[in-house]
């Protein structure tokens, strides 16, 4: 800048803006001689830049790196520095300075308007290069800033609206639908290659997968088909790639039916396809398979295809089908079929175990079969079935079993493992049958056997009586008769000591002709002669004529008569003969009791399952019977007497037996024995 100055020291009007260089001038050895200095008028530059941004919307400005106005607007703010003013653009507009001198070049809005600046190197005369190192204006640039102000600004952007809006909203227009055009072909594109992309995953996938798998067009034609599908089938993948899926698969009477199916999954869009059908292989067999489905589609979303996956279960079918038959043989069974699991509860029963017992499976799932135990079951046999079945045997025995309403019932039962696939007991089989009546036959079996033999000894017994009656009845007679002539004949040639051993030997006579009177009655039963008799009176003769012994023995008898006791029906004489001996027993059981030897007798009347019956109880005090002994007393020739020949109680159990009525022994708390008969009311014919 060159000022010009008057006599008074005043710079003159207008200031011309000069830029000088300065540069010193040395000698040839190097010593400074002098300064060269060259003044450029600036005017020129300042018109260049003007000219420049005369095209420019707004304010041009050249700030120095003060920010200072080099080139102003406002003549007046330029150059404020050389004159110490404050007209400066960073005291003006500060914010926008600090924003300006923080880096190169930039653009941005504030409440004073639009700024562009950008800084340069006066000494270049070019714009400063900006790299994101730099951070502000350095010293010695300018800054050539632009300013748009608000007013401006909006001035003309509504003069741009005016002058260009039907031409932006046919441009914007235009453009939206090429976008939508082109995005719209760019998707198709990227549907397509992902169309693609998926069918070819997809295929690989069902060519891995172990399922039959086919895929059809909506014609039904084969467009592909897995090597699980060929193997199965039978066919090369050449031989139906192309044909027609019903006509090469589906057997003719089916086909109709199949094809409604597949048309009914495409039509629907759903693809909901779940349906077993069989298919024809290459050698005409059929194999029956469960199909799912799924649609395929094009890339304009219409159904283009459907896809079937199917598993094989025509052996699973088979087996289902063995297993239904098996089921239903088992629910139908007459046998008792129980499972219970490995640790012996149960899971299963069949219709013929709730029948048999009276359990429902709701009433013993879970529980063990030991609620069925009666008790009668030893310990060691079913520690012996256990060992049995766990070891893999089958176990066999039979079971004394209790019914729901607590009935017994007698069964056979076969008990076995069931294993799985690796051998592991998971189950016990147990296979029941219902013999009660077999048993109840058994016992009648035996006890008619029994009777055969017993009929046979009795025949036997019989013979030889009939030969000891024959052969020593006549003998004993004739010595008996003897000695009565001998002791009435020489009574007085006899001493005390002959008459003693007379009377030993007639007694000992007599004792023979009993025992020989037992055998008889005991070998030759009689038909009985039946009547309706009076219990109490019938009880009383039977007394009565046991009346001699009784004395003998010491022996007193109280009896006690329910009133209104009803009659029986038996033979008078025969039922006499056994209370007789019943009586006698008594007594001779108490020869031994040093107190007083009492025989009660009671009769009343009881109700028991078989319907109304006639209790009679003959109780003594003598030494009683051992348990272990009632069932052998009733045998024939077995005693526990050293005298008798052991047909007593055998006779009296065949008289009650006659009469269809029941006898036993047991012994009494307080000492002695109780004999009871229970006699039916009924007539015995009917019995």
């Amino acid at each position: 800048m060159v000022y010009i100055l008057n006599r008074s020291g005043i710079i003159e009007k207008p200031v011309k803006p000069t830029i000088r260089i300065g540069t010193p001038v040395y000698d040839q050895e190097g010593n400074k001689t002098g300064i060269l200095l060259l003044n450029y008028f600036g005017e020129n530059l300042i018109d260049e830049l003007l000219l420049a941004g005369a095209n420019i919307s707004g304010e041009m400005m050249l700030l120095n790196d003060q920010g200072y106005w080099l080139i102003s607007p406002d003549p007046k703010q330029a150059w404020g520095f050389m004159f110490n003013n404050d007209h400066a653009f960073s005291n003006q507009y500060s914010f926008e300075w600090n924003t300006i001198s923080s880096s190169a070049q930039g653009q941005f809005y504030s409440e004073n308007g639009l700024f562009t600046y950008t800084a340069m190197s006066p000494q270049s005369g070019k714009t400063k290069t900006v790299h994101k190192s730099d951070h502000k204006v350095a010293m010695g640039n300018w800054v050539i800033t632009s300013r748009v102000s608000p007013q401006t600004l909006a001035s003309a952007r509504n003069d741009f609206i005016n002058q260009n809006f039907w031409l932006y909203i046919i441009v914007f227009t235009l453009a939206l639908f090429g976008s939508a055009f082109a995005s719209r072909l760019w998707v198709k594109h990227k549907h397509a290659e992902a169309q693609t992309e998926y069918e070819r995953g997809f295929r690989t996938i069902l060519e891995n997968v172990k399922l039959a798998a086919v895929s059809l067009d909506t014609d039904g034609n084969i467009i592909f088909c897995n090597n699980h599908l060929l193997h199965l089938s039978g066919w090369e993948k050449n031989d139906v790639l192309g044909k027609n899926w019903f006509t090469t698969f589906i057997s003719e009477e089916n086909r109709t039916t199949c094809k409604k199916i597949i048309a009914t999954a495409i039509t629907s869009s759903t693809g909901a396809i779940i349906d077993e059908g069989e298919i024809i292989t290459r050698q005409d067999e059929s194999r029956l398979i469960a199909w799912n489905a799924t649609l395929s589609y094009d890339i304009d979303g219409n159904v283009s295809g459907i896809t079937l996956l199917g598993t094989d279960i025509t052996e699973q079918r088979k087996n289902e089908e063995q297993l239904r038959k098996l089921s239903q043989v088992v629910e139908q069974s007459p046998s008792v079929v129980m499972i219970t699991n490995s640790h012996g509860n149960i899971e299963y029963i069949n219709p013929k175990f709730t029948q048999l017992t009276g359990y429902t499976l709701e009433d013993i799932a879970g529980k063990n079969p030991s609620i069925l135990k009666s008790g009668e079951t030893s310990k060691n046999e079913y520690g012996n079935l256990w060992q049995t079945i766990m070891t893999g045997g089958e176990w066999r025995g039979e079971f004394h079993n209790r019914k729901k309403t607590g009935e017994l019932y007698w069964e056979t039962a076969r008990i076995s493992a069931l294993r799985n696939t690796n051998g592991a007991i998971t189950n016990f089989l147990a296979v029941k049958e219902d013999i009660t009546e077999r048993k109840l036959l058994q016992e009648e079996v035996e006890t008619h056997n029994q009777k055969i033999q017993k009929n046979k000894e009795l025949a036997a017994v019989g013979r030889m009586a009939n030969m000891i009656a024959h052969d020593l009845r006549n003998p004993l007679s004739s010595i008996k008769m003897s000695m009565q002539i001998l002791e009435k004949s020489a009574t007085e040639f006899l001493g005390d000591q002959e008459h003693e051993l007379i009377s030993i030997s007639r007694d000992q006579v007599k004792y023979m002709e009993s025992i020989l009177t037992d055998i008889l009655s005991y070998s030759r039963p009689e038909n009985l002669h039946l009547e309706w008799l009076s219990l109490d009176k019938l009880i009383e003769l039977a007394i009565l004529t046991t009346q001699k012994q009784l004395e003998e023995y010491g022996v007193s008898v109280s009896t006690h008569f329910q009133p209104g006791l009803p009659t029986i029906n038996g033979d008078s004489i025969r039922l006499r003969q056994a209370l007789s001996n019943l009586i006698l027993n008594a007594a001779q059981a108490m020869e031994n009791n040093k107190g007083k030897r009492l025989i009660q007798i009671e009769a009343r009347l009881q109700l028991t399952d078989k319907g109304t019956s006639v209790l009679i109880e003959i109780i003594d005090n003598g030494y009683g019977i051992e348990t272990e002994e009632i069932e052998q007393l009733f045998e024939p020739f077995y005693t526990t007497r050293a005298k008798g020949t052991g047909l007593g109680l055998a006779i009296i159990k065949r008289i009650i037996d006659q009469h269809h009525a029941e006898i036993k022994l047991e012994p009494v708390e307080s000492g002695g024995t109780k004999a009871s008969i229970i006699f039916p009311t009924v007539p015995i014919t009917q019995i």
